[in-house]
C-alpha cells in the first residue's frame, strides 16, 4: 500500500510524502535484512532496494531542484547512485549497475540538474582553448592559455 501511495504522491508532485514513504520502506527492508530467520526471506525484499532508493533520491532531489539548490540536488543524485552501486556490489552484481533502469533514470536526472549548475569560468576558458587548438587557431589558443594562467594565479592567490 505504501508503494502505491508513494507512486501516486510522486505523480502529484508531493515529494515530501514520497521521501517519507520510501524512507519508511527502506527501514522495513533494513529490519527484514537484519532479523529475518531465513536467508530467502532476506532476499525476497532486497530486490526492491534499488527502486526504492531511486524513488527516494528523485523525490529528495526534486525538492532541492524546485528550490533551485542545484548543487545540493546534484549531490543527492550522486549519493543515490552510490547507494545503488553499493547494493549491486554487495550482491556480487557490479556489472548489473550500469544496466539498471534505476541508474539510467538517476543519471538522466543528474544530466538535467547539471545543465542548471553554474559553469566555472576556468572550465569555460579551458573548453574554448581546446576548441581553438582543434581549429589550429594557435594565436587564440595562446591568448586563452595566458588568460587561464592569470585567472589560476589570482584564484590560488586568493585561496592562500
Amino acid at each position: 500500500m505504501y508503494y502505491h501511495r508513494y507512486l501516486s504522491l510522486f505523480i502529484l508532485g508531493d515529494f515530501p510524502g514520497v521521501v517519507r514513504d520510501t524512507a519508511r520502506n527502506l527501514r522495513v527492508l533494513d529490519l527484514c535484512a537484519e532479523y529475518a530467520s531465513d536467508e530467502s526471506d532476506r532476499f525476497v525484499l532486497e530486490q526492491y532496494r534499488p527502486y526504492i532508493i531511486m524513488m527516494n533520491t528523485r523525490a529528495s532531489a526534486s525538492l532541492q531542484f524546485k528550490a533551485e539548490q542545484f548543487p545540493k540536488a546534484y549531490a543527492t543524485v550522486a549519493d543515490g547512485l552510490k547507494r545503488i552501486k553499493e547494493f549491486f556490489v554487495r550482491f556480487g552484481q557490479r556489472e548489473a549497475f550500469e544496466k539498471s533502469n534505476e541508474v539510467k533514470i538517476l543519471k538522466r536526472f543528474a544530466k538535467d540538474i547539471k545543465r542548471k549548475l553554474p559553469v566555472d569560468p576556468l572550465e569555460k576558458l579551458q573548453g574554448k582553448l581546446e576548441r581553438a587548438i582543434k581549429r589550429e587557431d594557435y594565436e587564440q589558443a595562446a591568448r586563452l592559455r595566458d588568460e587561464i594562467n592569470v585567472k589560476r594565479a589570482r584564484r590560488e592567490g586568493s585561496e592562500a
